[in-house]
């Protein structure tokens, strides 16, 4: 249930995603990747899947999991769209150690319009039982436009919940085109008698910069006061004039 949940709140917010904040990219690339392993230590049941677009269309979505009654369950699974990217992975071992990962990585070509704010928000929701746990996930941004102008990488360590926005300032000039990329990344081990679901997501997309909305007023003011006064101007010599 846990992981139906998890699954259904990512197509949730990769629907979102895709329509109130849809980016407009070109030469679009994108992979999903995972595996899910039980017992690696002893007799190893591996699942794993690598899809990528092209040639694959977007959204890519795909899953691994390794199950065995009495041993354990193993399970990962990763999301990638324009705008949005996510990872879950569930780890449950019974009698052996369980392993899971998950990553999703997308890359595209955007125009530049001068000025621009990037706005990355990334969530990690985590439920665990037991101890012995090592979660482990990261987020990593690249744009470029000729150099890089932005290299960062956010990792997300631990078994608590994390939300956080972000928000980055460049200029790539009109008529210039950018290339932004974004990988995202989770991993989850749990040793015997524990477990854990971890959901991963990234939302990415380009917010208006800071000052263009008082700067677009205060021009707007002063275009009505110099047509006002060009009003007042022409009322003045009509009226000299009769």
């Amino acid at each position: 249930m846990i992981r139906l949940q998890a699954i259904a709140a990512t197509f949730a917010a990769m629907a979102l995603a895709t329509t109130a904040h849809a980016m407009s990219f070109t030469n679009t690339v994108a992979e999903v990747s995972g595996s899910a392993t039980l017992d690696p230590d002893g007799s190893p049941a591996t699942d794993s899947f690598d899809i990528a677009q092209p040639p694959a269309t977007l959204p890519l979505s795909g899953e691994a999991r390794s199950r065995e009654e009495d041993v354990g369950d193993a399970f990962g699974f990763a999301t990638a769209e324009a705008g949005f990217l996510s990872a879950t992975t569930e780890t449950v071992a019974t009698s052996e150690k369980s392993i899971a990962d998950a990553g999703a990585e997308f890359s595209g070509d955007f125009a530049g319009t001068g000025p621009m704010r990037l706005q990355l928000d990334i969530e990690k929701v985590v439920t665990t039982s037991g101890s012995g746990l090592d979660l482990n996930a990261s987020v990593m941004v690249v744009v470029t436009a000729g150099s890089t102008l932005l290299n960062e990488s956010f990792p997300l360590t631990g078994t608590k919940d994390h939300a956080q926005t972000i928000l980055r300032d460049f200029t790539v000039p009109a008529q210039a085109t950018g290339t932004i990329q974004v990988t995202l990344s989770s991993d989850a081990t749990s040793d015997v008698g524990s477990q854990a679901t971890s959901l991963v997501s990234s939302k990415f997309q380009f917010v208006p910069e800071p000052n263009a909305t008082p700067r677009w007023f205060a021009s707007l003011v002063a275009l009505g006061l110099l047509r006002a006064q060009q009003r007042a101007q022409q009322k003045a010599r009509t009226s000299r004039a009769a």
